[in-house]
Order: C-alpha cells, then structure tokens, then sequence
C-alpha cells in the first residue's frame, strides 16, 4: 500500500466535504435542505476514499474491488445530486411513488453493475506498479455513461427551473450553486468516465479534486446571502478541527500522564467550544431576528406611504366632487336672501340664512381639505405679490364679526398703526384665509368673553396676534395643535365636527411666506392666544 500526494490531495478535499456536511446537518438537521445537503457530501467522500484505495492498493484483487466500489459510489452521485436540487431550497417531505421509482430503478441498475463481479469494471492492471488501468466492459460502460450524464442533466434542469422562478436572493444563490455543479460535473465526467473510457487513466483522480468548485461556490452563498450562517458553520469548523487535533494528542503521547493531561485539555476544549458555539448561535439568531423585524418595518412603512398617498389622493377627488354642488348651492342662497326671487317670509328667511352659512362653512372645509391634499403632495402654489396686511385683517375681520355678534362676543381690532399701511410681499388669499380660520377657531370655542384681533410691526415682521377668552388649552392639546387630524381634547367636545386640519393649513401657509404660526395657553379656562409672523416686504 503507498500513499502518493495526489491521493493525500483527494483525502483532504473528502474530509472537507464531510466535515462541512457534518457541520451543516448538526445545525438542522430536521431542515430537508440540510439533510440532502449531508448526504450528497457523504456520497462525495466517498468517492474520494474509493479513488484513494484505488492508488493505494498494488494488488490486482483489491484494486479491482476499489474500482468498483468506485464506480458504485460515483453512481450515488448523481442521485444525491438530484435529491438535493429537489429539496432546495425548502423542504419537500413526499415524492410520488411513480417518479421515486423511475429515479431509484436507473440508480439500483447503475449502483449493482458497478459492483457485480462480471459487470462493468472486468479487472484492474498495475502499469509500471503504480498506474492503475481499469478493464470495462464496454456496453455497460456506455449505459453507465448515459446514466450519469442523464441525470445530471435532471440536476441542471431543476436548477435552471428554479433559477428561471426565483427572485432576490434566492434567485443569486442557485446561480452560485449552478456554476460550482456545472465546474464539477464537467471535469467530473471528463476525467472519470470519458478520459478512462478512451484508455487515459493520468488524471483519473481531478474529478474528486473538482469538487473543491461545488464547495467553494457553496460557500460563497453562504458568505454573501447567507444561505447558511457562515458565522456558526465558521465557529463549528473550528471548534471541530481543534477537538480532533487534540484528540490525536492523546493517542500520540508515549507516556500516561502526558496521556491523562490530553485528554483534560480535550474536555476543557470541548466544553469551551460548545459554550462558543452556543454564544455565536444566539448572537446570529438574533441578529437575524433584527434583520426580519427591519425588513417587516420597511414593508409596513411602504404599506404607510401608499396608503397616505391613496388617503390624499381620496381627499382630492372628494373634495373637488363636493367643491361644485355647495357653490352652486351657496350661490342660489346668497341671490335668494338678496331678494332677486322677490321677497320671502321672515321665517324663511332666518332658515335661508342658516343654511347659507352651513353651506359657507362646508365651503371652506372642502377648501381645507383640498389644500391639505396639495400640500402633502407638493401641489400647492402660491401667488406672491405686493398687498396691505393692514387692509386683509381689516376685512377678515368685519366678515367674522356678524358670526360673533350672533354668539354674544365682542370682536374687538386693535392697531397702534391706525390708517398706515403695512406692505408685504404675500399671497392675499392664503393670507385671508389664516386670519378667517385663527378668528373662526376662536368664535367657536369662546363660549362667552370676547376676541382680540391685534396688529403690530415688531422687527422687520408683522405680527397678528387672535387672543381669545375661551376654553383655553392643555399642555397636551398645545404639543399636537398642528399635526394634521389630531384637534385637541376640548375641541371634541365643544366641536365634535373638528378635525384639526385648519391649524395644519394654516402653519403651512405661514411657513410657505417664510413666516411663523404658535399658540399658547395658560391652561384650560384661561382662553388661548394664537400669533401669526409674516416678514414685510423690502425687510
């Protein structure tokens, strides 16, 4: 028996796939992939050891035993192959009685012919004592040859089916998969079946060593998609080629007690490597945990943003199909209380008036809300130009002013000013519209009291300021009294109809004119005071 490079080579590439199939199959080894995965290096393994005995062995009996079982486990191969492109990359318990069949019967034929003593390998011949030359019968051969490039093929074809319906990840690991099988099996058949089969016998042994391309892109699965955890199959391949070292130690030691140390430094080992790989276990489960937990919130978080844009989209269309009928509505009343339709009872006309201002208010909502659809989608525009703010809160103010006569409350415009202008550069509409809202808002939760409406120039800005004597705020109420849909505690129940949107709009318009809107509150009871800031123009 010798042992040349060449098969101490073979037998390092037939531990490697063993102990990567060892390692893989105990970290789950209820997982089918895992199981196949095993197996597949088993029957790799030991087509290398075969390969192996074959050089090892001078006698013709025993090299022509090791030629066959050679060419047996070579023929599991293909079967292991195909197992594990079937159960990759989940788990499939059942395989129909019929196609199992139709499988296992060509493997059985293959694996029996290999091993029979008048089958396919006839005998074994020594050249120049070590050059093994192997006798086939030659139909057998042929038949075997079929039966390995079929059902590689079978592999191929899984895989590229796979590989064709697969996506993401998935779709980058069976790629990897397909060219390290692909590598192997083409030096595989080349110089194991073919080469032999013509008379060549010098490179007999490549296809064990080819299997290095199989692992090797397996492992770069791993490394890159995480096929498997590379950090615990790392670990594990460690520990496990540590223990074994000192395992030998024991064996290699001439004296008992060189002996009886080995072996407690081999438990210390042992147990110090299980804890380690306990520990970067559940390191790696639950940074996996993380990684599912993120990927979970970007997709609720996806889910959000289309259903706010859907939220939005919903608020334009509605509130423009709302828009058209209440104006021609408003329009109808307002020519109707001015007589144009002659004169109508007193009664008729105090209900002609409450609803046109119910159809004013519903106006203005639909307005809101299609603004706060334009702004959240970055539609909103705005016509800057040169006005009089002086002149804007004048007439905001005398339009509100019949709203809070009508409650009992005093509307009261105050102005260090007087008749002077205050220029900005603004746009009068949206402008208009902060001071109507700030009033209205005030009108409806002052339940007695009065309002003050008060403008003034403070460093290069004009400041409105609404201050009311109503219900006031909570802490609470003042820290979300802009957001959008969140009106405060007591608006729910003075104004069950409140939605909070008028604050938002409003700030967006202020914050639109590089301007600023706050409110504050000394507390519930102690009424509110609302300040608008917009910089004037030329400042």
């Amino acid at each position: 028996m010798e042992i040349d490079s060449i098969s101490v080579l073979v037998v390092a590439v037939a531990v490697l796939n063993i102990l990567y199939g060892l390692v893989v199959y105990a970290r789950n080894s209820l997982d089918g992939t895992s199981r196949s995965f095993f197996i597949l290096t088993i029957c790799v393994s030991l087509w290398g050891v075969s390969m192996v005995s074959l050089r090892a062995f001078t006698d013709p009996i025993i090299a022509t035993w090791s030629a066959r079982a050679l060419y047996a486990s070579a023929a599991m191969i293909p079967l292991a192959s195909l197992y594990f492109a079937y159960m990759f990359p989940s788990e499939r318990r059942h395989i129909r009685l019929l196609l199992g069949g139709c499988i296992a019967l060509p493997f059985l034929a293959a694996f029996f012919i290999s091993l029979w003593a008048d089958g396919l390998i006839q005998g074994v011949t020594i050249v120049h004592g070590v050059e093994p030359v192997i006798h086939f019968n030659f139909v057998l051969h042929a038949g075997y040859v079929g039966y390995i490039v079929s059902y590689f093929l079978a592999v191929f074809v899984v895989l590229f089916y796979k590989y064709g319906t697969s996506r993401g990840v998935l779709r980058a690991q069976i790629a990897y998969i397909l060219v390290g099988t692909l590598i192997t099996t083409g030096t595989a058949v080349g110089t194991n079946l073919l080469l032999p089969f013509a008379g060549n016998y010098t490179l007999n042994w490549v296809g064990q060593v080819g299997t290095l391309a199989m692992i090797t892109s397996i492992m770069y699965a791993i490394l890159k998609h995480h096929l498997f955890s590379v950090k615990i199959i790392g670990t594990e391949i460690i520990v496990c080629a540590l223990c074994l070292v000192l395992f030998s130690q024991i064996f290699a030691t001439p004296s008992f007690e060189d002996r009886v140390l080995a072996s407690l430094i081999f438990v210390a080992a042992m147990i110090i490597g299980y804890l380690l790989v306990k520990s970067v276990s559940r390191e790696v489960g639950q940074r996996e945990e993380i990684e599912r937990l993120y990927e979970k919130l970007e997709r609720t978080n996806e889910r959000l943003t289309e259903l706010d844009r859907l939220k939005s989209q919903f608020l334009s269309i509605a509130s423009h199909e709302l828009r058209a009928p209440l104006t021609i509505v408003r329009n109808f009343m307002s020519i109707m209380l001015e007589g144009s339709y002659g004169k109508i009872p007193p009664a008729a006309e105090e209900a002609g008036r409450q609803v046109f201002e119910r159809v004013t208010d519903m106006t203005r909502a639909v307005d809101t809300y299609l603004n706060v659809s334009r702004i959240e989608q970055g539609k909103i525009t705005y016509a800057f130009a040169p006005a009089d703010l002086s002149d804007l809160v004048t007439r905001a103010v005398a339009d509100m002013r019949p709203h809070a006569e009508r409650k009992g409350l005093e509307l009261e415009y105050q102005t260090a000013l007087h008749a002077d202008a205050i220029r900005a550069r603004v746009d009068a509409p949206k402008i208009t519209e902060i001071v109507t809202n700030l009033i209205d808002n005030a009108i409806r939760y002052t339940p007695r009291g009065s309002i003050t409406v008060s403008l003034a120039v403070h460093g290069g800005s004009a400041v409105l300021s609404v201050q009311d004597t109503g219900v006031g705020m909570t802490p609470h109420t003042q820290k979300h009294l802009f957001k959008l849909f969140t009106p405060g505690e007591n608006a729910k129940t003075i104004n069950p109809a409140s939605t909070g949107v008028g604050l938002f709009v409003s700030r967006a318009h202020a914050e639109a004119h590089r301007g600023t809107l706050v409110g504050r509150s000394r507390g519930v009871g102690e009424g509110s005071t609302f300040v608008l800031t917009i910089p004037l123009a030329g400042r």
